[in-house]
């Protein structure tokens, strides 16, 4: 009878050359370079999104930068699937790997079943076309006007004002920029029609100022401790509630997993 320990060990040994041998395939080694290069160019973004939001607000132009990178990738798709077939080739060629595609046949399941004459067509279809268009879909439904007008709303911070002032006067007003998100939120404020002599002032009394300059919502709401800007207080308290970056969303989730109230305390296991 096989002790315990041995039957572990088979089972270790099992698994393991199952692992080796998926990955000891072509199929493989193109899915990692392909998905690699894709990454790279999300890499940026990604980083972005797990910053402060004063610089996720400067850099939405590379999010729109990266939209438009898949875009036309898409259209000359062909392009880019060569040069990641070739490295692919090359890798595999170093690992000693045969450049093979999967056995095709007339009924198929569990996995991709694309007709082709040749190996790289194989992996065009079944590979990189799906990834792109998976990347680019999911970008543009992550970026929707809508969460784009939330980042203009971070342009009220006094931060935001005074580093905006300083650019040249390419650019559109912050102004004008920040209405986008009052406009979405339009039913919000108490008194819209005076929302515009609001933003002037607001903007004159910053670039006065001089003290240290708020950098974030909650500083912000902090320093109106007068009576005034009505409806720049409700915009700040409408920021402050959107989770506007996946950073601060997973931060607030990881907070709430160190509350200890009485029905956790009690909780036992059967």
């Amino acid at each position: 009878m096989a002790s315990p320990e041995s039957s572990v060990n088979k089972d270790t040994q099992n698994k393991s050359s199952t692992f080796l041998n998926s990955i000891g395939t072509f199929q493989f080694v193109f899915t990692l370079v392909v998905t690699t290069r894709v990454f790279d160019f999300t890499l940026r973004v990604t980083w972005l999104l797990q910053s402060k939001t004063i610089d996720i607000l400067d850099g939405l132009h590379l999010i729109t930068a990266l939209k438009n990178t898949f875009i036309s990738i898409r259209k000359d798709i062909d392009s880019f699937h060569n040069n990641c077939y070739e490295a692919a080739c090359l890798l595999s060629s170093k690992a000693e790997i045969f450049v093979l595609k999967p056995r095709t046949c007339s009924i198929q399941k569990n996995r991709s079943n694309v007709p082709s004459e040749s190996v790289s067509e194989y992996f065009k279809r079944a590979v990189t076309i799906h990834l792109i268009d998976h990347e680019s879909t999911s970008i543009s439904t992550r970026f929707k006007s809508k969460t784009v007008a939330a980042y203009k709303g971070l342009l009220i911070i006094p931060f935001n004002i005074i580093s905006f002032l300083k650019r040249p006067k390419t650019q559109l007003c912050w102004r004008k920029q920040f209405e986008t998100f009052c406009d979405f939120y339009i039913d919000d404020f108490p008194n819209i029609s005076a929302l515009n002599g609001e933003l002037v002032l607001w903007e004159k009394y910053w670039e006065s100022f001089s003290g240290t300059i708020p950098d974030n919502i909650s500083l912000t709401l902090k320093s109106i401790s007068f009576p005034g800007f009505e409806n720049i207080r409700i915009a700040l308290r409408i920021l402050g509630t959107l989770p506007v970056t996946s950073c601060e969303c997973e931060r607030s989730f990881s907070v709430m997993c160190q509350l200890k109230d009485y029905m956790r305390t009690t909780m036992s296991e059967d």
